[in-house]
């Protein structure tokens, strides 16, 4: 059993001559493509399928090329699509005479609309299911969409075909409408039988109401969620305070430079020469009071009485400055004596 669907956009390659079907080496060569299948082709009774339009590429990419038909009994279907069995014979008026088709009459059902004798609408010939000889079986007649996602479509057997009107509509006979739909989704999950006896466009309005209706249930349900989410927030809150835990706030802390620092800050540069050695009118006398002592341990000496001077109660925002103005006061002397060595090297 083959379907109108399986066909659509199939390749389809023409054969070699016999003397050119291998390469030197003896692989077989590639076969020339001839385009690809865009319609298939019923006859005037529209019962059984006569052949296939092949849509061959433009030329150069701009102009357009008339399509090709090719008979129904001049292909073989292989993995990579269909090839050409008859030679030249193939296409066009010899296929055409071969089969002695009325080409004027031919029909394309594809696409077309589904009608009963009474003129009720059943949906479009969406595909078409026929033997190997290409006789038909059935249509598969659908509205579309939702409602053919859901609910399926008619299966419509090929003895109530009655033939087409204006060359724009199938018709089929009226017990058609008495057809159950061929299932979908609604038939997997086990709907009924019931469920499935929607027709034509009812069908799809009422398929249409049951996808609101499910998003409806969609967004209740994602607001329940978000409601359940809002209440554990609000319980902890709740045990937080009967529990009674306070609630902390944030601890305002404030770092300012104290009086060590702006000291430090304002103490001369290391470019300037200090004195290091005792007055030449001092004599020395071994005690710890005429001793010369270096600047960087008068410095220490300086910050460590000032930090006994502010005892115990000093904050920890204090200290944390004093400690960064040290820093600071260490970084300008570096900084000082790297200028002064580049500047000596730079002469």
């Amino acid at each position: 059993m083959f379907t109108m669907n399986q066909l659509m956009g199939l390749k389809v390659f023409k054969p070699l001559p016999e003397r050119k079907r291998l390469k030197k080496d003896g692989t077989p060569r590639n076969l020339p493509k001839l385009g690809k299948v865009h319609s298939v082709v019923f006859s005037p009774d529209g019962s059984k399928v006569v052949g296939l339009l092949v849509k061959r590429p433009d030329v150069a990419g701009m102009v357009a090329r008339d399509d090709v038909f090719l008979g129904v009994d001049s292909f073989d279907q292989t993995e990579r699509g269909l090839v050409c069995t008859r030679g030249d014979d193939s296409f066009d008026d010899a296929a055409r005479k071969r089969l002695a088709l009325d080409w004027d009459r031919c029909i394309i059902w594809g696409g077309m609309d589904v009608r009963t004798v009474s003129g009720k609408y059943l949906g479009f010939v969406s595909d078409i299911f026929f033997a190997d000889t290409g006789r038909i079986d059935h249509v598969l007649a659908t509205d579309g969409g939702v409602s053919n996602a859901l609910v399926g479509g008619f299966e419509i057997p090929v003895g109530l075909l009655r033939g087409t009107k204006d060359g724009a509509a199938m018709v089929v006979d009226d017990s058609a409408e008495d057809i159950a739909l061929s299932g979908g989704l609604a038939a997997k999950a086990g709907e009924g039988v019931a469920s499935l006896k929607l027709k034509g466009k009812d069908a799809g309005r009422k398929a249409s109401v049951a996808v609101d209706k499910g998003s409806f249930a969609l967004g209740q349900a994602l607001g329940k969620a978000k409601n359940a989410i809002k209440e554990v927030q609000e319980g902890d809150e709740t045990q937080a305070a009967e529990a009674g835990i306070p609630a902390t706030p944030a601890a305002d802390v404030r770092v300012e430079a104290s009086s060590q620092t702006k000291s430090i800050r304002s103490a001369p540069s290391d470019d300037v020469p200090r004195t290091t050695y005792a007055p030449a009118g001092q004599v020395r006398t071994g005690s710890a009071a005429t001793k010369p002592v270096s600047p960087k341990k008068a410095n220490a000496a300086t910050d460590k009485s000032a930090s006994s001077k502010a005892g115990s109660g000093k904050s920890a925002a204090d200290e944390a400055a004093v400690a960064i103005g040290r820093q600071l006061g260490k970084t300008r002397g570096m900084f000082a004596a790297f200028k002064k060595e580049f500047d000596e090297s730079s002469k």
